[in-house]
């Protein structure tokens, strides 16, 4: 009987042991987690800054202002205007090369990257086009291949229309020049309340050409375009911004207006061409951007 109280006390001795060498570590660990309660935290940032003149980089930037004064309603007009910039114009705007700072191609994939409100450019061909409720254009010169991909060893442009949330009104421009030089512009825009914004523009351009095909008698480097472009905005909150852009443009030009070299005199004779020569292009970039 004492025997058996003997063992009883022992075993409770270590039981009160055990759970007195359990219970101040559960204590510690527990007192160790501090907790807090913190708002939401968010933590945003941009691929491409907004002003480009703040990065330690090379770049241009024309507004809407300077293209006004300086005439340019298509993009080989900034040739002349922007430091290492040229869109060789040797016959139509299928063969529009573009080159920044002497990095470019002939033929083949451009070395020059060019996105219209996002929307990449990849095709040299669809580089000339009209330039229709621009804001600004950004020429960034060098290697940009890190932020806007292929096609960027050269330099990248970015063309930005306006934005109906910023701009409203309707715009008629006419335009008349040499050889019979027409230019014909419509645009509206307009904001419905806060949250929906659109815009449409189009334009019509004609130039009767300079160069006379003497078998013919015909102008060879004609040119008549007509393009369309439509922008719709969605800001269902105020950190959302859903943009919706079409554009189409239609080109039927007179092509190879080339005259042979005379060897005697190294003077390049009359074109003289029994075969109609024409460039037709169909163009059209649309995209939906959040």
């Amino acid at each position: 009987m004492h025997f058996r109280k003997s063992f009883s006390l022992q075993k409770s001795g270590i039981l009160f042991l055990f759970l007195y060498l359990i219970i101040p570590i559960s204590a510690i660990e527990k007192d160790s987690l501090r907790h807090y309660n913190l708002d939401t935290l968010v933590v945003s940032t941009f691929k491409h800054e907004n002003n480009k003149l703040m990065r330690p980089m090379a770049a241009s930037v024309v507004t809407s202002q300077l293209m006004e004064r300086q005439q340019i309603s298509e993009m080989k007009g900034f040739t002349g205007i922007i430091p290492n910039f040229m869109i060789i114009d040797r016959d139509t705007r299928l063969t529009s090369s573009v080159f920044i700072r002497g990095v470019g191609a002939l033929i083949n994939t451009p070395g020059v990257a060019m996105y219209v409100d996002g929307i990449p450019h990849f095709e040299k061909s669809s580089f000339d086009i009209n330039l229709l409720d621009i804001d600004k254009v950004e020429f960034l010169r060098g290697p940009q291949g890190t932020l806007y991909g292929r096609n960027a060893m050269g330099g990248t442009i970015l063309v930005h229309t306006r934005s109906p949330f910023r701009y409203q009104g309707t715009r008629l421009q006419l335009r008349y020049g040499s050889y019979d030089e027409t230019s014909v512009t419509l645009s509206h825009l307009g904001k419905a309340n806060d949250k929906f914004a659109h815009s449409i523009a189009g334009n019509y351009n004609y130039y009767g050409g300079h160069i006379t095909n003497v078998h013919t008698g015909k102008k060879a480097n004609y040119l008549g375009s007509a393009s369309v472009n439509t922008r719709f905005e969605w800001r269902p909150l105020p950190q959302m911004n859903i943009r919706l852009t079409n554009n189409f443009e239609n080109t039927h030009q007179g092509a190879f207006s080339y005259g042979d070299v005379n060897n005697k005199t190294l003077l390049v004779d009359s074109v003289s061409t029994d075969h109609p020569s024409y460039y037709k292009r169909k163009l059209y970039d649309g995209g939906l951007q959040i």
